[in-house]
């Protein structure tokens, strides 16, 4: 009898042996599904409210391939320039491919943030274009979602960020001439900026993509234009840097012998005015050792020329080219966030969050029931 009044009511174990008692789970199910409802509710309207405060993100990027210099057709060249003496291949050396899973790190890198932080963008409601640092800096009225967030889920975090005193830069006596001092507020935007980037690249078919997510679509498509640029310039810089070192070596030379030989020049002609018509053994040797001053100047000079061409050459042959394969445009549609989907994945989470609750604290009192039974 007492067995049949705790089924009636309900206090029959949830769990018996090791196998569900599916009776007594839809006796809990039926009683609690208000709980449920009420529970699936409270986070759905939750989730429609922080999702309504959430700024859009627009994504802009470009998918670029990157091609080894023009090699086939300066080979040609070479062949062509070997007939008047010029070796090029002298010229160009071992020089090693930028792998491109180094292709992240150049973009994340310090200089080319730094450049993406300080160059100029068009805001909209600003009249004018201004850095992204001092946009980012200037724009110190909190959202309501951001000022929500701060004094409820970060508040521990707020109080101590208000009562850590920022440290110097750089202790006193440190040498400071090959360090690069970096603030606080330039360390928080300088973070931002890199997460507002996301480059990948496929070890494959060498596909790079590189994308920029913004608040603003115009600022998206400005920023990864530039981000692109800047990758371009420094995988030629790296590509090229020896021949480019050599080629400035090499001009430097130039123009000193240029000097050298104009100065030879200088000194024998001015020798033959002075001694045109006087004829002596003295004056002959001097006229020799001029002349043969003079003679390698200009061997010297034209072999130099001849070098500095073969250096240009090399520095041709050695940038890489660059086929874009999806250029960048100013984006027309968000990328972030999808609010439909959030409320319906909100809601979701609502009827489990319910059915948690409802299961757990019917299965703590069938625990309980059954240790009570026992003991």
């Amino acid at each position: 009898m007492v067995e049949k009044e705790g089924a009636l009511s309900g206090e029959e174990s949830l769990i018996k042996g090791d196998r569900l008692n599916l009776k007594v789970l839809f006796l809990v199910l039926n009683k609690g599904w208000k709980r449920i409802l009420y529970t699936a509710l409270l986070v759905f309207v939750l989730t429609i409210l922080v999702v309504i405060f959430i700024p859009n993100r627009f994504e802009a990027g470009a998918v670029i391939l990157p091609k080894a210099g023009g090699a086939s057709q300066l080979d040609r060249l070479g062949g062509l320039a070997s007939l008047a003496g010029v070796n090029i291949s002298s010229m160009v050396g071992e020089t090693s491919e930028l792998p491109p899973d180094v292709y992240p790190a150049l973009v994340y890198s310090y200089p080319n943030v730094k450049k993406l932080m300080e160059a100029e963008y068009n805001f909209k409601g600003v009249s004018h274009s201004m850095s992204f640092y001092e946009w980012f800096i200037g724009d110190s009225v909190s959202s309501f979602s951001d000022k929500m967030v701060r004094y409820t889920i970060r508040l521990p975090w707020t109080i101590m960020d208000a009562l850590k005193k920022e440290p110097g830069l750089v202790e006193a006596g440190t040498d400071q001439s090959d360090l690069i001092l970096i603030s606080k507020r330039e360390a928080k935007v300088l973070k931002e900026v890199r997460s507002m980037i996301d480059v990948e690249v496929n070890s494959k078919t060498g596909l790079v993509s590189l994308r920029v997510e913004a608040e603003e679509p115009l600022l998206a498509a400005q920023m990864a234009q530039l981000a692109v640029a800047q990758l371009q310039e420094a995988i030629v810089r790296h590509q090229t840097s020896q021949v480019a070192n050599n080629l400035a070596f090499v001009e430097e030379r130039l123009k000193e012998q240029r000097e050298e030989l104009r100065e030879a020049q200088k000194v024998y002609f001015e020798f033959l005015d002075a001694n045109r018509n006087r004829v002596a053994e003295r004056s002959d040797l001097r006229q020799r050792e001029l002349n043969d001053a003079y003679n390698l100047a200009v061997q010297l000079y034209q072999s130099l020329a001849e070098q500095v061409e073969q250096a240009r050459i090399a520095v041709k042959r050695e940038t890489p080219a660059f086929s874009i394969i999806e250029p960048v445009s100013v984006p027309s549609e968000k990328f972030f966030p999808r609010r439909s989907l959030v409320a319906a994945l909100g809601l979701l989470g609502g009827v489990f969050l319910g059915l948690f609750w409802v299961l757990g604290v019917a299965l703590y009192k069938s625990i309980k029931m059954n240790w009570e039974s026992q003991y």
